[in-house]
């Protein structure tokens, strides 16, 4: 599974709203455990292009805090998945996910 979470430039923290995010932090997840992450510049991919942007890489799942309507359904259209309220360390995000 590959989750991808959108963060600040260092990685850290989830960015809102997730359609403006310029930088997503990308997981591979085998067997319920992390085995790789890499931050990724959006490469100022926003709104709907965010959504095609992270198909084109792959990701089953999004973990967000806050979307729009319309990325939400752009995001539906790609069938990945969404988890929304999330917030916080980006890193304990994605474990809480996990656990």
């Amino acid at each position: 599974m590959r989750i991808a979470v959108p963060c600040t430039k260092d990685g850290t923290a989830v960015f809102d709203p997730f359609e403006h995010a310029y930088f997503v932090k990308i997981y591979d997840v085998n067997d319920g455990k992390i085995s790789a992450c890499q931050l990724v510049p959006t490469n100022g991919a926003v709104h709907s292009l965010l959504a095609a942007f992270l198909a084109a890489r792959h990701v089953d799942l999004i973990l967000c805090n806050v979307i729009s309507d319309g990325t939400r359904r752009a995001v539906q259209e790609q069938e990945i998945s969404l988890v929304e309220g999330m917030s916080g360390d980006v890193d304990a995000v994605v474990e809480r996910y996990l656990s």
